[in-house]
């Protein structure tokens, strides 16, 4: 009888042990996941603010003596990732594009003087627009291909897999940088319909503004060049957006 009631008591025992033991890894698990997400908000902070320099590449350290290897890891990776994508879009829709002279495509006196050429150096620009445009999405596809199989790769628990697939699916970083590429892509699609107006039509250069001969083309044109305007100004205010957000993380 003794023997079963020591019996007993071992099993009791070593559930309670293992209840405390899953507990105490829940509880130590808990922690990681906050200090993950500190981590990921102090330095997706840190690449967004450095990323407003786009002449500069960017340099951060994923590196925090807090994680344990394997959330160490999913920081590792969401943080590259995150500096990918923002190198990407520099490098494209910035860089190359300013590059180009895309910024000044509707300067008038530059328009003016290409005119007299025929338009040459707005074909080619039109053109080398389209072409980066395309690169950027290829690389933007590319990547999103990727995410998962390297997801799949990390030398992490299912659990952490499930959930870093979850998360990423839900709050993806390319969103921020697929809206702002699909204004782009707008705004080029605009001012291509702009630029066959005055290839076809008769125009001068009056007071540094575009002043067309036929009236009815007037209020095409008018529509067209607001339709730019509105667009660059959801582009800033969009950058805007990410700007204050990037404050408030910084201030945490």
């Amino acid at each position: 009888m003794r023997r079963i009631v020591l019996v007993i008591t071992l099993i009791t025992l070593a559930i309670f042990g293992l209840l405390f033991y899953q507990y105490h890894q829940q509880q130590k698990e808990q922690q990681q996941f906050a200090i993950y997400q500190q981590v990921l908000n102090q330095k997706s902070g840190e690449i967004y603010q450095q990323a407003t320099d786009w002449s500069k590449p960017i340099s951060i350290d994923s590196h925090d003596p807090r994680l344990t290897a394997e959330f160490q890891t999913m920081a590792d990776f969401t943080l590259t990732m995150m500096q990918r994508n923002a190198e990407l879009r520099n490098a494209y829709l910035l860089r190359a594009l300013h590059t180009i002279g895309w910024d000044q495509f509707l300067n008038v006196e530059r328009l003016a003087k290409d005119k007299q050429q025929h338009y040459s150096e707005t074909e080619k620009m039109l053109q080398q627009v389209q072409i980066t445009m395309d690169l950027y999405q290829k690389n933007l596809d590319q990547q999103q291909q990727q995410i998962q199989n390297q997801i799949n790769n990390l030398s992490i628990k299912a659990r952490l897999r499930r959930y870093l697939t979850k998360t990423l699916a839900q709050t993806n970083p390319l969103d921020d940088h697929q809206t702002l590429f699909k204004l782009e892509k707008l705004r080029l699609q605009k001012a291509q319909q702009l630029f066959q107006l005055l290839k076809k039509h008769r125009w001068i250069n009056q007071n540094q503004m575009i002043m067309l001969y036929d009236q009815q083309v007037v209020t095409q044109f008018n529509t067209l060049y607001q339709d730019i305007v509105q667009i660059d100004q959801q582009i800033n205010q969009l950058s805007l957006h990410h700007q204050t957000a990037l404050k408030k993380s910084l201030s945490h």
